[in-house]
């Protein structure tokens, strides 16, 4: 998409903003240029157009920095949705369905937790050697095919909402850098560190 396709958040700074040109905005993210544009076109970052230069609110900028990704990718899923899934699984795994007992303000991310930790749960059970979940298109939708590899071979596990998908993949990037952050760690200090899966 070209630079001045981009979708505009709002297009009139409010008397006092504190605006920073693009280049700033980069570098007070730590970005590239095609990063901030990815983000701008997506709706992560709020931005706007001054003339035609994108301009930034710091505390459009700080809000991106203190954004929990995980709670973002979880508040467009369905409490149903998750509740279908987590029911699901525990059945395959021949367990209870977990009940959510924390007093938490949103349970949809608790939810994406254990279904994270019950998908991987069952791949073990399976002896899978792979976890594949990835988009497809059925009926002219986008839905999440799960797959797991066993001796070889892919089989078929479940169709989830795309929602979904979304969600388990941001938290299986939350436990991998803690796996990377935690193996720095022991290299470092050689100390223990272990990461809880559910």
């Amino acid at each position: 998409m070209a630079k001045g396709k981009h979708a505009k958040q709002n297009t009139t700074p409010e008397a006092g903003d504190d605006l920073r040109t693009l280049a700033e905005a980069i570098a007070f993210l730590g970005i590239s240029k095609p990063t901030i544009y990815r983000l701008l076109e997506r709706g992560d970052l709020k931005g706007l157009k001054v003339g035609n230069q994108w301009r930034f609110r710091n505390a459009d900028l700080e809000a991106y920095l203190n954004r929990d990704s995980l709670a973002v990718a979880t508040s467009v899923v369905s409490h149903d949705a998750l509740d279908e899934e987590l029911a699901f699984f525990s059945e395959a795994l021949g367990e209870p369905v977990p009940v959510v007992t924390r007093e938490i303000e949103d349970p949809r991310e608790e939810k994406t937790i254990l279904l994270t930790g019950k998908m991987i749960a069952l791949a073990v059970t399976m002896r899978a050697s792979d976890i594949h979940l990835e988009p497809i298109r059925q009926d002219g939708d986008t839905v999440a095919l799960l797959r797991y590899r066993v001796d070889g071979v892919l089989h078929e596990t479940r169709r989830m909402p795309f929602d979904i998908y979304k969600a388990v993949i941001q938290r299986v990037k939350i436990m991998t850098e803690c796996q990377s952050v935690c193996s720095r760690r022991a290299r470092r200090r050689s100390s223990r560190c272990s990461m809880a899966t559910g």
